[in-house]
């Protein structure tokens, strides 16, 4: 099983119409998003968010369903320890 987790900044501008952002650039830190934003026309409100995205990938069949049962074990402790918190407040 591998995880792979990326996280980039985007320089966004309103897209003109009021409805939403648009991307103008998209950098690996949040300082080179920053010294882009701030080389651009000041005009223009212009700002950095950060993203990210996160993807998980099997090697087979039987590592993703062994991996759905230990969520499920997982889920099923913290439910009874949740119930366990509320007997004993």
């Amino acid at each position: 099983m591998k995880h792979i987790n990326v996280t980039w900044y985007e320089v966004q501008q309103p897209d003109g119409a009021g409805m939403s952002n648009e991307v103008v650039a998209r950098f690996t830190t949040e300082s080179e998003a920053n010294k882009y934003k701030d080389s651009l026309d000041k005009g223009w409100p212009r700002y950095v968010r950060e993203n990210s995205y996160s993807i998980t990938i099997y090697e087979s069949c039987g590592e993703l369903l062994e991996s759905k049962n230990e969520k499920k074990r997982i889920r099923q402790e913290i439910s009874k320890l949740e119930e366990l918190i509320k007997t004993l407040s």
